[in-house]
């Protein structure tokens, strides 16, 4: 805090106005729940819940954290990161033919005609995980209970599980942008559309499984298998090789669109290990209005 008082905040931790908050500003200028702390992306992000934040003098909705960066949460009103320290390991969900994933947030999972995780609350899905930030809750049917490291269900026959497992052992090594300039970028992404909209520059608008494919990626919000998303773009096909063969034509595509409209065409980075992720620079910012 810019008064010098010192706070340490979790995943899913609150600041605003509210008693409840972990970090409790008493302010008329800051909201009731005036944002979020999330662990995405392999670090800790800050997510305006009501009103912009501001960076350096620039309104944003999201922000990485890092030490020594300020965020304003309203007029001369900032907090300071002193430090950020992320947990050692991180739940994932795995099951026989379907690789270790990080779970975000919010999930909903189908088995049929195979395993199929979408990063969205979907009412019709069998079986649906999410976190309240002190916990992670498992749906079944009608059915809500915990979910832990270790637990083990089974839906149409399929035996998933959970695992806490080093971040370093799941997802990508951390990349390093390619140098060059490039203007900041907001990507708006509303599944079947997604603008990205450049300081400068007209607004790209993207459609069909061009929009798909970088709106699911938005949802996950981090590394997620190729197959995870390819299978949630056609949920009908069942042979891995017509599969593959679809994505990689899908994915030459998007990037030459990009390259056409001069976005650099890495915004959608495969590692070489079967993950696949929107690769953001810290000016870059992502809308899920999925």
């Amino acid at each position: 805090m810019t008064d010098g008082s010192i706070r340490e905040l979790e995943h899913g931790d609150l600041i605003g106005r509210l008693w409840s908050a972990a970090l409790v500003i008493d302010d008329p200028r800051i909201s009731e729940a005036h944002a979020l702390l999330s662990l995405r992306e392999g670090g800790f992000w800050l997510l305006s819940l009501r009103r912009k934040i501001a960076v350096g003098g620039r309104p944003v909705s999201e922000v990485r954290l890092e030490p020594g960066l300020e965020v304003e949460l309203a007029d001369h009103l900032c907090v300071r990161v002193d430090a950020v320290e992320l947990p050692a390991e991180v739940l994932t969900l795995e099951a026989d033919g379907f690789p270790p994933t990080v779970l975000p947030g919010v999930c909903s999972l189908t088995t049929r005609p195979r395993i199929s995780l979408s990063a969205r609350a979907d009412p019709r899905a069998p079986c649906q995980i999410w976190s309240t930030g002190a916990q992670w809750r498992l749906q079944l049917g009608d059915v809500v209970r915990p979910l832990l490291p270790g637990d083990v269900w089974r839906v149409d026959e399929v035996e998933l599980r959970v695992q806490m497992r080093a971040i370093g052992g799941v997802g990508p090594a951390a990349t390093r942008v390619p140098g060059g300039v490039h203007a900041p970028l907001h990507v708006v992404a509303c599944f079947d559309t997604v603008e990205i909209h450049r300081e400068g520059e007209s607004t790209v608008v993207l459609g069909g499984l061009s929009a798909q494919l970088i709106s699911e990626l938005a949802a996950f919000a981090g590394p997620v298998a190729w197959p995870t998303v390819a299978r949630a773009l056609w949920p009908r096909d069942d042979d891995e090789g017509s599969l593959r063969r679809r994505w990689d034509v899908a994915l030459v595509r998007l990037r030459a669109r990009l390259r056409a409209e001069r976005i650099r065409p890495d915004l959608v980075h495969a590692d070489g290990s079967g993950q696949v992720t929107l690769l953001l620079r810290a000016c870059d910012r992502v809308e899920d209005r999925t």
